[in-house]
């Protein structure tokens, strides 16, 4: 058994970002991963992100806007999303590319239309699918001191009054235990 501030379950994108941003506030985080490598379904993802770009777009004469992005994303949806979190997806899209390529990932140029997005703004990774991403955010990861441990199976959440404490985890066929001290991602 085991303490930590702060503990992330899966190590695909989602996963390593939340990491990262957990260590980048200074607090100590364990990953755990079921499978014996980190990646997930990223690895096999097409990798492309979509966000307004103004540089980018801009140099290749596209006009857009989150506005713009939140129309056509919401209404693909068939309205069915909750519109708020529609809004902070498309806000966030263009700090989180930002922040992205601040800790080293590579895309091309230019942007481009993919089948379902109905507009020139998803950025292509340079490296293939999801690749980029897990090479980038594992990179991170480890320069700020995440614990990432593969072959580790979170069978269940602990609750202690109502609120998530730590996780239950098969390790060697054992069942560990992590207490959160801070929170589970």
């Amino acid at each position: 058994d085991e303490a930590v501030d702060v503990i992330v379950v899966g190590s695909g994108a989602a996963g390593l970002a939340a990491a990262v941003s957990a260590a980048q506030n200074g607090v100590q985080v364990l990953l755990l991963e079921k499978m014996p490598d980190i990646g997930g379904d990223t690895l096999i993802s097409g990798g492309f992100y979509g966000a307004v770009d103004p540089v980018r777009q801009g140099a290749q004469g596209i006009d857009d806007s989150e506005e713009l992005f939140f129309e056509q994303t919401f209404r693909n949806g068939d309205e069915k999303a909750d519109p708020r979190l529609v809004r902070v997806l498309v806000k966030e899209a263009g700090r989180s590319l930002a922040w992205l390529e601040s800790l080293g990932m590579k895309f091309q140029p230019t942007v481009i239309e993919i089948y379902g997005a109905h507009w020139p703004r998803c950025h292509k990774p340079i490296l293939p699918a999801g690749s980029g991403y897990i090479q980038t955010l594992s990179a991170a990861a480890i320069q700020k001191g995440v614990d990432i441990r593969t072959a580790v199976k979170v069978t269940r959440l602990e609750l202690e009054k109502g609120r998530v404490i730590g996780v239950c985890a098969e390790v060697d066929e054992k069942i560990c235990f992590y207490r959160a001290r801070k929170g589970v991602v």
